[in-house]
């Protein structure tokens, strides 16, 4: 327990006096927990509702500000068939597949998921070229995880 009761007087005080509603303090393996209760509100000191008191509301409609719409680019996704970890290369010694840039084709490999020991080709469904890799190279990836983004050729 706290050696010094003073101590502990001057922090309860110090509580009191302040406007923090919850404390808790731990010295030296002792642990305290103060909390002041909510003040409760008594009839008479609830103001009856007035018609200035109460604002009276704005039937205008202010306007939205213009918001241009920004033309994103519409970047393919190729996403991950299965789950398992992605390789971006067919073994460790191997140049990668592809590379951020790199002018992909239909039905071009552009990486391997192995799962439960067996490697499964991904192969891309688009023509286009590749603008992100988002999932790095030896990294487990989930069922439906975006692999690489595609810009579409035109």
């Amino acid at each position: 327990m706290m050696k010094d009761k003073q101590t502990l007087k001057t922090i309860i005080e110090l509580f009191e006096s302040s406007e923090v509603a919850k404390m808790e303090l731990e010295l030296e393996g002792f642990k305290i927990k103060l909390e002041k209760a909510q003040p409760v509100m008594m009839m008479s000191q609830v103001q009856p509702l007035t018609p200035s008191s109460v604002p009276n509301p704005v039937n205008e409609t202010t306007p939205l500000p213009h918001t241009p719409i920004v033309n994103e680019p519409s970047y393919k996704e190729i996403k991950a068939p299965l789950v398992g970890t992605f390789y971006h290369a067919s073994s460790p010694t191997s140049d990668p597949f592809f590379k951020v840039g790199d002018a992909i084709k239909v039905g071009q490999v552009i990486g391997v998921i192995e799962a439960m020991k067996v490697m499964n080709e991904v192969t891309s469904p688009y023509d286009g070229i590749v603008v992100e890799c988002c999932a790095p190279n030896n990294t487990s990836v989930e069922f439906n995880q975006v692999l690489l983004k595609v810009q579409p050729h035109d």
